[in-house]
């Protein structure tokens, strides 16, 4: 009996409900929304997120999505179901591009005016101007360990490239660290090392290079791209927007070890620029039902043992 109500907990873990939204890109349909989809490329709700004004980056944290807002100035907050937190979150930016959070801390890559900002998770300015001086266009943020990585362009002359600054105090380690790109709308980071989208004139590429010293390890780690904008990794999973509008954007998924896979992962969307890869979060109707078995795993063995002690 005491093996039976075991393996009742256990299936009950097993089968419990699991917080479905596990892929969530922003795109310009109904004036800008933001859609769940499943791991095996299915929808969950493309419309999950509706009524906010062409998103771009986004970033989470648990169950927590945020998202930059640039024509509102803002970031917002939403729950991974789709509940507006904090629309307003952060108000009053130029232009926000991207955001990258740490703990409890949220940067947010300023476009136009070359600053990163640090914000605490609860809408609190920490220092508006943590990064200053950049090139004026700032497009993306990365975070590793104890260094935040920020992709920038001088739009004079047209050089775009990446910098590493230390994520404790936004001190400059080195602001080319990586060169001789274009436009780099996107960044993310598995392991040691640093995945680049970069648009440019007939070489729309992800390049991969070292988190460590900048090091090219293979600028053409994907090639043939149309607009890729956005990049996020999963496990052994590389996703990557083409930001390409009307109802020509697509997700790509390619393997990290190989870089085969899927161009049109998703497809059918318009101009998606943001991308998060969220792991599954047991919703608060599954801890009950897990911490319920457990009670009642609890009581069936102390009973039991009572039962045994009076003979």
């Amino acid at each position: 009996m005491l093996k039976l109500v075991g393996n009742i907990l256990v299936m009950a873990v097993l089968t419990s409900t699991i917080s479905h939204a596990q892929i969530f890109i922003t795109d310009r349909a109904q004036g800008g929304r933001i859609g769940a989809y499943n791991y095996d490329g299915t929808a969950i709700n493309a419309s999950l997120i509706t009524g906010i004004d062409l998103p771009r980056g986004l970033a989470s944290s648990g169950s927590n999505l945020f998202v930059a807002l640039p024509t509102l100035g803002k970031v917002g907050l939403y729950s991974t179901s789709g509940t507006a937190l904090a629309p307003s979150l952060i108000s009053g930016l130029t232009q926000p591009f991207d955001v990258a959070v740490s703990g409890s801390s949220l940067f947010v890559a300023n476009y136009g005016i070359g600053t990163v900002g640090k914000y605490g998770t609860d809408g609190s300015t920490v220092s508006a101007s943590f990064i200053s001086g950049l090139d004026s266009s700032v497009y993306s943020l990365a975070i590793s360990g104890s260094f935040l990585f920020v992709a920038t362009r001088n739009e004079t002359s047209g050089v775009g490239r990446v910098g590493k600054y230390n994520l404790s105090d936004g001190s400059t380690v080195d602001a080319s660290f990586i060169t001789g790109l274009n436009y780099a709308f996107g960044l993310s980071i598995s392991g040691s090392s640093l995945f680049v989208t970069n648009q440019n004139a007939g070489t729309n590429t992800v390049g991969q290079y070292s988190v460590i010293d900048g090091a090219t390890i293979n600028a053409n780690f994907l090639t043939g791209l149309n607009f890729p904008s956005a990049i996020d990794i999963s496990g052994s999973n590389l996703f990557v927007t083409s930001a390409v509008t009307g109802s020509g954007g697509t997700v790509g998924q390619y393997n990290l070890g190989s870089a085969t896979g899927s161009a049109s992962f998703l497809s059918g969307l318009n101009g998606p620029e943001g991308i998060a890869v969220v792991a599954a979060i047991p919703e608060p109707a599954t801890w009950a039902q897990f911490l319920g078995c457990l009670a009642l795993f609890g009581a069936f063995f102390f009973r039991k043992r009572a039962w045994k002690s009076n003979f």
